[in-house]
């Protein structure tokens, strides 16, 4: 069997990773123009691949790659600033055996600081 997909609506890695889901039950086959995507799926073994189900199954995991591509890309800035922060607060002052101060003596102002306020 063969889906055509559209490269305006969906991206290419989302294709790829809805392909991906069906390596255990078909051998996939990728392909693509100008506009869209080709894949070609034809089941391993001599079972009963049932068309409707597999491609079912591709569709809706091709729109579930598609919202994950797109919550990571909106949350993208806030994950880093959370992560940032997170990584900054477990700096530790452990008195006169302070290991940043005697670093380059880089002062930590020029390091710890938030690179919007700027």
């Amino acid at each position: 069997m063969r889906l055509k997909i559209n490269k305006e609506i969906y991206s290419k890695v989302a294709v790829l990773k809805a392909a991906y889901v069906l390596t255990n039950k078909a051998y996939i086959l990728i392909d693509a123009d100008n506009d869209n995507y080709y894949v070609d799926i034809t089941e391993r073994e001599n079972g009963a691949l049932e068309e409707e189900k597999v491609t079912g199954i591709f569709k809706n995991e091709l729109l579930s790659q598609m919202l994950r591509i797109h919550i990571n890309d909106e949350t993208r800035e806030i994950r880093t600033i959370i992560a940032s922060r997170a990584l900054a607060s477990t700096i530790v002052d452990h008195g006169e055996n302070n290991i940043l101060e005697d670093s380059n003596d880089i002062p930590l102002e020029s390091v710890l600081k938030d690179w919007f306020d700027e």
